[in-house]
């Protein structure tokens, strides 16, 4: 019994597995099938056993059974399988099954849901999940939202006039497509400043912008000079300058934002404050940069005519002198020109003499003398009716100035007699010369033979009283913002409190042959050369900037003097000059730059002759 048992039950574990039939390609995540459904029962033989395999149902005999009945086994239901991925059934297991094994379309190769879609449905039927910050199939973006007008639509489809990017996306407006969105301001469909709408697509200053693309137009009216308008002022009224439609009015000029308008000077119609307007903004020329007359000038009609005002004390070309009257017979005629020099009268040994004498000095003049005697010393009175700017100097020949032979000594005294300067080499070679600032009253001037141990056949001795042509006007750190400073026998007065400071102004030289000598000297009230309280430099250069002279401590004290007069001048590059423009630089010594000496008021006196 117990042998019949065993092949039975063999036998049956036998026909199972082999029953377990279907595809060899099993889900290895898939769930065991159902049992199949139990066999009918059969008629029992006498003299047969039979076993029913579990699965197929099939009759087996046993060879080794003895017993004499036999017993007829029912047919077996069908057996149960395991499911697999990709059959398009949705099985125990699996999340999704869309009857393939394939990624990227929503449902794995394992079956699973891929990030970003949903699957329902046998098979299943996948679709993107709009709003989860995954992007996927047809998906253009997914900002994690569900709202449109953020550059990601709630299909999540870009929106126009949007870029976006990453997951989840982040969507930014594109400036430059000529569509308004968002925060901006306009969009004139380019990323050009200038326009009136900015690279950032916001209105730029001036400007107002409207419609898509954006056009952009100067709004009139606001202070700010757009592009096209040519002033805005702000007020939008005529005849101040800028008209109503914010273009310049005739003869006007307007600058800076809100514009300020005034007379266009250089245009030759003298308008409004205009004293003058010569066509042009040249300086130098008698009307100045700014229409207002140089010293020394008279101007008349439009364009200007300029020509040198006779009297004023200051000589311009073709002026050979200006005494600052129109009276004959002094030295300077009322045409101002020179009538020669007068002649001194002996005795003049003396400051009582010279008091006495027919020659009184009252302004510019030129004594002729000599020193008829070894120790002669011929004495001249100058009374000066207001402080003045004074040059004292000898020479041996006019024209040219010049003094090659001669040695002699200067001096200068106070109405008491008391000396105040003296010079015997400070001019042309061993000639003599004294720049003085002098008060209102009554001096003296004494010249004698350097040694008085010899005699001078003729002497000249130069008392220019120089005309003044104002102050220095900032800014002129510069040759192209230098100040005019015209004419011969001139001085101008400069400020100079800040050790770096230089100060350029634009000489002249009328007639080519001429020479220029320039000396710096105390302003009134002011630190003197003697004191190095003020230390001084001086430089000339021609008009492209090319530096020519330069001098620290040739004046009096720490003061400086250029001078290229004379046949054999102390700065040679400054002498014998073509007729133009040249620049004279007036700043402090390098050495005082950093220190007291390095901060002073100055007067530069300026002379300008043959040769």
């Amino acid at each position: 019994m117990r042998s019949f048992s065993s092949l039975a039950l063999g036998l049956f574990g036998c026909v199972a597995v082999v029953a377990c039939g279907g595809s060899t390609q099993l889900d290895p995540f898939g769930a065991e099938g159902a049992g199949g459904a139990g066999g009918a029962g059969g008629a029992t033989s006498a003299t047969t056993a039979t076993s029913a395999s579990a699965t197929s149902g099939t009759s087996v005999t046993a060879s080794s059974a003895t017993a004499t009945a036999t017993t007829a086994v029912g047919t077996g239901g069908s057996g149960g399988g395991l499911g697999y991925c990709g059959d398009g059934q949705f099985d125990g297991g699996e999340g999704c099954d869309d009857g393939n094994q394939v990624d990227g379309d929503g449902c794995s190769v394992y079956c699973f849901p891929e990030d970003g879609w949903s699957c329902l449905g046998e098979p299943s039927a996948c679709f993107t999940v709009c709003g989860d910050g995954v992007i996927t199939g047809d998906e253009a973006c997914d900002d994690d939202g569900f709202v449109s007008g953020d550059g990601c639509s709630d299909l999540c489809q870009l929106e126009s006039g949007w870029s976006c990017g990453g997951e989840p996306s982040v969507c930014t407006i594109d400036c430059g497509d000529g569509i308004v969105l968002g925060a901006e301001g306009c969009d004139d469909g380019n990323l050009n400043a200038g326009d009136g709408c900015s690279a950032s697509c916001t209105t730029e200053a001036g400007y107002a912008c409207s419609g898509q693309p954006s056009q952009c137009v100067p709004s009139c009216g606001d202070g700010l000079v757009g592009f096209g308008e040519g002033c805005d002022d702000g007020a939008q009224l005529p005849g101040d300058g800028c008209a109503g439609d914010c273009t310049v009015e005739p003869f006007y000029a307007c600058s800076g934002s809100p514009s300020i308008c005034g007379p266009a000077c250089g245009d030759g119609v003298v308008f409004l404050s205009e004293v003058c307007d010569d066509g042009n903004l040249a300086n130098g020329d008698g009307c100045t940069s700014v229409c207002t007359e140089d010293p020394g000038y008279d101007c008349t009609g439009a364009p200007s005519s300029c020509l040198p005002h006779c009297g004023d004390g200051i000589s311009i070309a073709p002026e050979t002198c200006d005494d600052g009257n129109i009276v004959d017979l002094d030295g300077c005629s009322a045409l101002c020109a020179f009538e020669g020099p007068l002649n001194e009268v002996e005795p003049n040994d003396t400051i009582l003499d010279a008091d006495s004498s027919s020659v009184q000095l009252t302004g510019s003049q030129v004594v002729s003398g000599a020193i008829g005697a070894v120790g002669d010393i011929d004495f001249y009175r100058l009374t000066l009716a207001s402080d003045r700017v004074v040059r004292f100097e000898t020479a041996e020949t006019l024209s040219p100035f010049d003094c090659p032979n001669l040695t002699t000594t200067l001096r200068v005294y106070d109405s008491a007699g008391n000396q105040l300067y003296t010079s015997n080499t400070s001019g042309i070679e061993s000639c003599s010369a004294l720049v003085l600032g002098l008060t209102a009253g009554t001096y003296y001037a004494s010249v004698e033979e350097t040694g008085n141990n010899n005699t001078i056949s003729q002497y000249f001795l130069d008392v220019a009283v120089h005309g003044d042509v104002g102050a220095e006007t900032e800014s002129n750190d510069s040759t192209g913002t230098a100040g005019s400073f015209l004419g011969t026998n001139v001085v101008l007065t400069g400020n100079h409190q800040v050790g770096s400071d230089s100060d350029y102004y634009l000489v002249q030289v009328p007639t080519g042959g001429w020479s220029i000598r320039a000396e710096t000297l105390e302003a009134v009230g002011g630190e003197t050369c003697e004191s190095n309280g003020m230390d001084s430099r001086l430089t000339t250069y021609d008009a492209a900037g090319n530096q020519m002279s330069d001098d620290d401590d040739a004046g009096r004290g720490a003061c400086s003097r250029i001078d290229g007069t004379g046949g054999n001048p102390s700065n040679q590059a400054s002498h014998n000059l073509v007729a133009g423009t040249y620049f004279l630089r007036v700043r402090a010594s390098f050495s005082a730059q950093n220190n007291a000496g390095g901060q002073f008021d100055y007067r530069v006196a300026l002379t300008v002759r043959s040769p």
